[in-house]
Protein backbone atom coordinates (compact mmCIF):
# COMPACT_ATOMS: atom_id res chain seq x y z
CA UNK A 1 0.00 0.00 0.00
CA UNK A 2 1.14 3.52 -0.70
CA UNK A 3 -0.46 5.10 2.36
CA UNK A 4 -0.94 4.13 5.97
CA UNK A 5 -4.59 3.69 6.85
CA UNK A 6 -6.15 3.61 10.31
CA UNK A 7 -9.36 2.16 8.88
CA UNK A 8 -9.50 -1.45 10.03
CA UNK A 9 -10.95 -4.51 8.43
CA UNK A 10 -12.87 -6.46 11.05
CA UNK A 11 -14.08 -10.02 11.43
CA UNK A 12 -16.58 -11.32 13.94
CA UNK A 13 -18.46 -14.56 14.35
CA UNK A 14 -21.05 -15.35 17.00
CA UNK A 15 -22.04 -18.95 17.85
CA UNK A 16 -24.62 -20.01 20.44
CA UNK A 17 -25.08 -23.58 21.65
CA UNK A 18 -26.93 -24.66 24.79
CA UNK A 19 -25.80 -22.32 27.58
CA UNK A 20 -22.66 -21.16 25.77
CA UNK A 21 -21.83 -18.21 23.55
CA UNK A 22 -18.61 -18.10 21.52
CA UNK A 23 -17.39 -14.92 19.84
CA UNK A 24 -14.32 -14.89 17.58
CA UNK A 25 -13.10 -11.57 16.28
CA UNK A 26 -10.12 -9.81 14.77
CA UNK A 27 -9.14 -6.44 13.35
CA UNK A 28 -6.37 -5.00 11.19
CA UNK A 29 -6.20 -1.58 12.87
CA UNK A 30 -2.50 -2.04 13.69
CA UNK A 31 -1.48 -3.81 10.49
CA UNK A 32 -0.33 -0.84 8.38
CA UNK A 33 1.54 0.84 11.24
CA UNK A 34 2.98 -2.17 13.05
CA UNK A 35 2.34 -5.28 10.91
CA UNK A 36 0.05 -6.77 13.57
CA UNK A 37 -3.46 -8.28 13.44
CA UNK A 38 -5.22 -8.60 16.81
CA UNK A 39 -7.40 -11.69 17.39
CA UNK A 40 -9.72 -12.26 20.35
CA UNK A 41 -11.90 -15.23 21.28
CA UNK A 42 -14.50 -14.97 24.04
CA UNK A 43 -16.46 -17.88 25.52
CA UNK A 44 -19.41 -17.02 27.77
CA UNK A 45 -20.63 -19.93 29.90
CA UNK A 46 -24.08 -18.90 31.14
CA UNK A 47 -24.59 -22.01 33.30
CA UNK A 48 -21.35 -21.63 35.31
CA UNK A 49 -21.25 -17.81 35.08
CA UNK A 50 -17.80 -17.63 33.47
CA UNK A 51 -16.34 -15.44 30.74
CA UNK A 52 -13.14 -16.84 29.24
CA UNK A 53 -11.02 -15.12 26.66
CA UNK A 54 -7.85 -15.36 24.68
CA UNK A 55 -5.92 -12.71 22.75
CA UNK A 56 -3.35 -13.48 20.05
CA UNK A 57 -1.36 -11.45 17.55
CA UNK A 58 -0.63 -12.42 13.94
CA UNK A 59 2.61 -10.81 12.87
CA UNK A 60 3.50 -9.69 9.36
CA UNK A 61 6.83 -11.32 8.47
CA UNK A 62 8.13 -8.18 6.73
CA UNK A 63 7.97 -6.07 9.88
CA UNK A 64 10.54 -5.94 12.67
CA UNK A 65 8.57 -6.79 15.82
CA UNK A 66 11.50 -6.64 18.23
CA UNK A 67 10.61 -4.86 21.47
CA UNK A 68 7.06 -3.96 20.39
CA UNK A 69 4.56 -4.09 23.22
CA UNK A 70 0.89 -4.89 23.42
CA UNK A 71 -1.60 -3.18 25.73
CA UNK A 72 -4.85 -5.00 26.51
CA UNK A 73 -7.33 -2.88 28.45
CA UNK A 74 -10.53 -4.00 30.12
CA UNK A 75 -12.55 -0.86 30.86
CA UNK A 76 -14.64 -1.16 34.01
CA UNK A 77 -17.77 0.77 35.05
CA UNK A 78 -17.03 3.61 37.53
CA UNK A 79 -19.17 2.04 40.28
CA UNK A 80 -16.99 -1.10 40.41
CA UNK A 81 -14.04 -1.20 42.85
CA UNK A 82 -10.86 -2.97 41.69
CA UNK A 83 -7.99 -4.41 43.70
CA UNK A 84 -5.05 -6.39 42.32
CA UNK A 85 -3.37 -9.24 44.17
CA UNK A 86 0.37 -9.29 44.87
CA UNK A 87 0.88 -12.01 42.25
CA UNK A 88 -0.27 -9.54 39.53
CA UNK A 89 -2.31 -12.39 38.00
CA UNK A 90 -5.66 -11.58 39.61
CA UNK A 91 -7.94 -8.59 40.16
CA UNK A 92 -10.97 -8.66 42.45
CA UNK A 93 -13.94 -6.61 41.23
CA UNK A 94 -16.48 -5.51 43.86
CA UNK A 95 -19.87 -4.33 42.61
CA UNK A 96 -22.14 -1.85 44.42
CA UNK A 97 -24.37 -4.71 45.61
CA UNK A 98 -21.28 -6.41 47.18
CA UNK A 99 -21.21 -9.16 44.55
CA UNK A 100 -17.62 -10.03 43.69
CA UNK A 101 -15.95 -11.17 40.49
CA UNK A 102 -12.38 -12.27 39.83
CA UNK A 103 -10.35 -11.44 36.77
CA UNK A 104 -7.54 -13.96 36.33
CA UNK A 105 -4.86 -13.83 33.65
CA UNK A 106 -2.14 -16.16 32.39
CA UNK A 107 0.28 -13.21 32.37
CA UNK A 108 1.72 -11.89 35.64
CA UNK A 109 1.62 -8.32 34.37
CA UNK A 110 -1.77 -7.02 35.45
CA UNK A 111 -2.02 -3.39 36.48
CA UNK A 112 -4.93 -1.21 37.48
CA UNK A 113 -4.90 2.23 35.89
CA UNK A 114 -7.13 5.28 35.98
CA UNK A 115 -9.19 6.27 32.99
CA UNK A 116 -12.40 7.98 31.98
CA UNK A 117 -15.88 6.62 31.34
CA UNK A 118 -18.21 8.16 28.77
CA UNK A 119 -21.19 5.82 29.10
CA UNK A 120 -23.90 7.81 30.86
CA UNK A 121 -25.59 10.97 29.55
CA UNK A 122 -22.39 12.14 27.84
CA UNK A 123 -20.86 12.84 31.25
CA UNK A 124 -17.15 12.24 31.76
CA UNK A 125 -16.57 10.11 34.86
CA UNK A 126 -13.37 8.76 36.40
CA UNK A 127 -12.99 5.01 36.31
CA UNK A 128 -10.33 2.32 36.34
CA UNK A 129 -9.31 -0.28 33.83
CA UNK A 130 -7.39 -3.53 33.99
CA UNK A 131 -4.22 -3.34 31.89
CA UNK A 132 -2.15 -6.26 30.66
CA UNK A 133 1.05 -5.41 28.82
CA UNK A 134 4.15 -7.23 27.64
CA UNK A 135 6.33 -7.62 24.55
CA UNK A 136 4.64 -9.04 21.48
CA UNK A 137 5.53 -12.60 20.59
CA UNK A 138 3.89 -14.49 17.73
CA UNK A 139 3.52 -17.59 19.92
CA UNK A 140 2.01 -15.78 22.92
CA UNK A 141 -1.60 -16.43 23.82
CA UNK A 142 -2.90 -14.24 26.61
CA UNK A 143 -5.62 -16.18 28.40
CA UNK A 144 -7.99 -14.49 30.82
CA UNK A 145 -11.12 -15.24 32.79
CA UNK A 146 -13.87 -13.37 34.63
CA UNK A 147 -15.71 -15.51 37.20
CA UNK A 148 -18.27 -14.88 39.87
CA UNK A 149 -16.98 -15.26 43.43
CA UNK A 150 -19.41 -17.57 45.23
Amino acid sequence: RDTISRIADTFSEHIEKDDNILINSSHTGYEDLFGIIHNRSVHIDLKNILIRGEDRFDLNRKENHAKKKYFLRFHIHPSVELSATKSKRKVVLKLKNNVGWEFICSEARIKIEDGIYLGEKKMVQSNQHILITDEIDKTKEIKWLFRLIK
